[in-house]
């Protein structure tokens, strides 16, 4: 079984892409769904940010705003060391398990998918055969991010800059699919790269 990493930049379309996977019939799984199942009330890693970042970073409903956390830790590296120092054990661990209970199967697929979109910037290359960059022009990433509501053009410029270039998770990655077209068009390169990699036919066409 082929372990494959999917990453890429804010905005280029990493989450489409693990849906495609899902689609063909590939086990995925998302780190950032670990870190919101992880942060839910009464669990361990919840506890422990709480302990760390107050319950200032709470809701009404005692939920942890990660709107708001995300906002204490964007511009003080020592707070956002603290997160993660705090979470990624516990994302590796659960992507090492995602692996294993794969191998477990009395058919393993011949290829598992895990979306980490900061898989460089926290050196997690040797968890994958290999690593699948997403990459989009940064434009077109802007206007994807302003039509989605969640970023201001300021807040996406501050966010981009905090992250690993793109040019150089380009370089670093073993594949990169460019995704600066339609949804059909990116549906049509991953389904010829995820036959490629599985050695199988593409099922059918894009809708």
């Amino acid at each position: 079984m082929k372990k494959i990493g999917i990453t890429g930049g804010l905005g280029t379309g990493k989450s489409k892409v693990i849906e495609i996977l899902e689609k063909l019939g590939s086990p995925v799984l998302s780190s950032d769904e670990i870190v919101h199942e992880e942060m839910k009330k009464g669990r361990k890693i919840y506890q422990m940010v709480v302990k760390n970042f107050g319950e200032g970073i709470l809701t009404e409903n005692g939920e942890i705003n990660r709107s708001k956390l995300a906002e204490i830790i964007f511009n003080d590296k020592e707070k956002k060391e603290k997160l993660e120092g705090l979470i990624h054990p516990r994302v590796r661990e659960e992507i090492n398990n995602f692996f294993s209970r794969q191998l477990g199967e009395k058919k393993p697929p011949k290829s598992a998918f895990v979306e980490v979109p900061l898989l460089f910037e926290v050196g997690w290359e040797d968890l994958f055969d290999q690593v699948w960059v997403i990459w989009a022009p940064k434009d077109i990433v802007i206007k994807r991010l302003v039509k989605n509501g969640r970023f201001s053009p300021e807040d996406i410029e501050a966010r981009l800059k905090s992250q690993m270039p793109l040019g150089e998770k380009v370089k670093k990655a073993d594949k990169v699919i460019e995704n600066k077209g339609s949804l059909w068009d990116l549906e049509k390169k991953v389904r010829e790269r995820w036959k490629k990699l599985n050695g199988e036919n593409s099922p059918n066409r894009p809708r």
